[in-house]
Parts: C-alpha cells; structure tokens; sequence
C-alpha cells in the first residue's frame, strides 16, 4: 500500500498529470463545497460524470469512474447513492469508499499521483 503525506494548501494547484481525488455521489450532482469547485473548474469532467451517472445510478456505489483532463485528470470516488439528509450511512460510506479507492488503484495503471480532499 502507498504512503500517505498530508499537506495542507490548494489541491487545485498539484503538479500538471496528477489525478484530483474526491467522493461523489450517484445522482449526477457537483452542486456545493468542494465538488461545486471542481464542477466551476472541470466542466467537460463534469458532463462526463453527469451522463455517467444517469446511465449507471446506483449501481456505481463503490467504484470510481476516472476521467482525463489536459492539466489534472479526475477521480470521481461514488461514496454514496445521494448527498445531504439523503447520503448513505457512515459504515456504507466507508465500505464504499474502500472499494472505490481499490478501483481507482487498478485504474491508475500509470501510476499518476494522487491528490485528495
């Protein structure tokens, strides 16, 4: 298993070829937070995710749809069926996250670093 190094500061501003980590949702919504920010940022991921999201709903819970971009690529970990009120149970949410973060291993094939929120 990888190192972690925590470091505090913008994760907007990680080397050019890293992979931008965060947990989503599977309804297709970036709308506050950090995902508002990468939604402003990354609107072409953004679209992406959005259609990928309607196409597979809640079967995506637990896996990682990994999408490429000319300076950061995106990890789009799906934690959770909804957000808010509605998002999954804590023990849910971790079991997913784990699975999540296990797809996203077997995706980086080119060993990119990764930078999470």
């Amino acid at each position: 298993m990888s190192k972690l190094t925590y470091i505090k500061g913008d994760l907007f501003s990680a080397p050019r070829n890293s992979i931008l980590v965060h947990a989503c949702n599977t309804r297709g919504s970036w709308g506050a937070g950090i995902a508002l920010a990468f939604r402003d940022r990354y609107p072409e991921q953004y679209q992406r995710y959005r259609a990928h999201c309607k196409a597979h709903g809640q079967a995506l819970v637990g896996t990682c749809l990994l999408i490429p971009g000319d300076e950061h690529d995106v990890a789009c970990l799906f934690t959770s069926r909804a957000y808010g009120k509605y998002k999954d149970i804590p023990a849910e949410i971790l079991a997913a996250t784990t699975t999540a973060v296990q797809d996203l291993m077997e995706q980086n094939i080119e060993k990119k670093p990764l930078h999470a929120w």
